[in-house]
């Protein structure tokens, strides 16, 4: 391969490699050719959906021009541990933290095991045993989540 491959270190809440949340499109269209795909998110014109060329395992998400959140299933460091093939028992350590919810969904890819951990706006996904895509994202300081309402509805 002729270029080298982005690292993508994982700052919770932050950023996510050389990609920081809640930057301007600009700041990274020339510098890493992000391209824009059209077709990917189609109820609200306020988002954008970004890829860049020789990687087609990430996407970048803009709100308003802003990164809002990014997609990768090529590498995924935090701690020193790249979590894309880890098994989630093994994620889990690494990322010394408990999912809020854990549910199945259908992909292309088939059925797989979505781990959400609200706080640090980050998923990831479990394809055959071993987390094949994460999911991260920018802090919602006043985003209210749906399932707090069945969480005060703790059994006695």
């Amino acid at each position: 391969m002729g270029s080298s491959q982005i690292i993508y270190e994982w700052t919770p809440l932050e950023g996510i490699g050389p990609f920081v949340f809640n930057e301007p499109v600009e700041k990274y269209a020339s510098k890493f050719s992000l391209f824009p795909i059209p077709d990917e998110v189609e109820e609200d014109e306020d988002w954008e959906t970004y890829g860049m060329p020789g990687d087609e395992d990430a996407r970048f998400y803009f709100e308003d021009g802003l990164l809002e959140s990014v997609i990768v299933s090529s590498n995924f460091f935090y701690n020193n541990a790249n979590l894309i093939g880890l098994p989630p028992d093994e994620a889990l350590e690494v990322l010394e933290m408990a999912p809020d919810d854990v549910e199945k969904i259908e992909t292309d890819e088939g059925e797989e095991d979505a781990y959400s951990f609200y706080d640090v706006n980050l998923q990831f996904y479990v394809l055959d045993g071993v987390i094949d895509t994460v999911l991260v994202g920018r802090d919602y300081e006043d985003y209210e989540y749906e399932e707090d309402d069945e969480y005060d509805d703790e059994e006695d």
